[in-house]
């Protein structure tokens, strides 16, 4: 034996004794709650102290229906003056048409008087003229209203500035609108309100009541809620006031992700643009085809047009020319006949003298 314990042959170590583990967390007696405690408390009091802070702040911070419906206010004022204008029923358009039909009354007298002015003055005729005083009196509205339309005509070029003027003018209108809204939801004076609404809004047991005195069977359950809500329905269309959410029922979760970021947003948002990237491509292309489609199919029909001038006018060149030939030769014919008779006259001639 060696000095360190060693024998010849296989040596087998004994199973040294492990350190005993330390317990977790959970189980470990030194751990107390009573730590955590503290904080749990500290972070529960700090989640109930925003909700008031918002509160002391603005107690209307959610009053979203309340500021919706002042803002509205002006534009249900403005359709109710038209609803009570248009039951006048007064005409719209008569008094400008009656005003426009005058004014070409005028011109045509105007006209016509200037025509007969400028032939007198043509003809020399220096006669002295009569007319009446309601003449006298025509010609001096007619020159006031001239006058007056060249002032107002005048006016409107030096101010008026075109496009320019009718966007300001259009831009001037949206800022009043927007001002008389924004003034409405401050004063919060609108008449109906979400608190007229709620106020109107008849509970389930008032409904039970009312069908009961008709004769209906209504069941209630504990909180005094109507079991079955078809047993009070009426005949014909059933409408119902919707239910105001509480202010604090609007509160948004801070913590909430985007559209975008939520599980397969992003993913679907990507298909999606894909597809329509794809669609407008595909359309694109197929608009592409057609018009070269209709460019290929008038190049065809311009050939064909070209094709079938040229074999008119070579048909009509050539029949031209073939009639032109068979006059030439009747011409050639008749004057060979011609120089035969006169030769056969000679020789008939020539044989009588002898």
């Amino acid at each position: 034996m060696s000095s360190n314990g060693l024998k010849y042959g296989l040596n087998i170590r004994g199973k040294t004794a492990s350190a005993s583990r330390k317990p977790g967390i959970t189980f470990d007696d030194d751990f107390d709650e009573d730590d955590e405690e503290p904080d749990r408390q500290t972070r529960s009091s700090v989640r109930l102290e925003e909700p008031i802070v918002e509160q002391e702040v603005d107690s209307s911070v959610y009053g979203y229906d309340e500021y919706y419906d002042s803002m509205k206010q002006v534009e249900r004022e403005k359709e109710q003056k038209k609803k009570m204008e248009a039951q006048d029923r007064r005409p719209k358009y008569m008094a400008d048409l009656i005003a426009a039909s005058k004014t070409r009354k005028r011109d045509l007298l105007l006209a016509k008087e200037r025509a007969l002015k400028k032939r007198r003055e043509e003809e020399g005729d220096v006669d002295e003229a009569f007319v009446t005083t309601s003449y006298v009196k025509h010609q001096e509205e007619v020159s006031k209203e001239l006058a007056d339309q060249e002032a107002e005509e005048a006016k409107l070029k030096s101010s008026g500035r075109g496009l320019e003027q009718f966007y300001s003018n259009m831009l001037e209108q949206q800022e009043e609108q927007h001002q008389a809204a924004v003034h409405a939801s401050m004063n919060r004076n609108a008449t109906s309100s979400s608190a007229d609404i709620l106020a109107s809004k008849k509970s389930d047991k008032e409904l039970a009541e009312e069908a009961r005195k008709r004769g209906l069977h209504v069941e209630l359950n504990d909180e005094n809620e109507i079991v079955d809500q078809r047993q009070i329905l009426k005949a014909g269309l059933n409408t119902s006031i919707g239910a105001v959410k509480h202010p604090n029922e609007n509160q948004r979760d801070k913590n909430a992700k985007p559209w975008f970021e939520r599980k397969g947003g992003r993913k679907h948002y990507e298909s999606r643009s894909s597809a329509y990237s794809t669609q407008s491509y595909s359309s694109t292309t197929t608009a592409l085809d057609m018009r070269e489609q209709e460019r290929q199919a008038r190049l065809k029909r311009e050939e064909e047009e070209r094709r079938k001038r040229e074999e008119i006018l070579r048909t009509h060149t050539s029949h031209t020319t073939t009639q032109a030939q068979v006059q030439s030769a009747r011409e050639r014919y008749l004057q060979r006949k011609r120089q035969q008779q006169q030769q056969q006259g000679n020789v008939s001639g020539n044989g009588d003298a002898k």
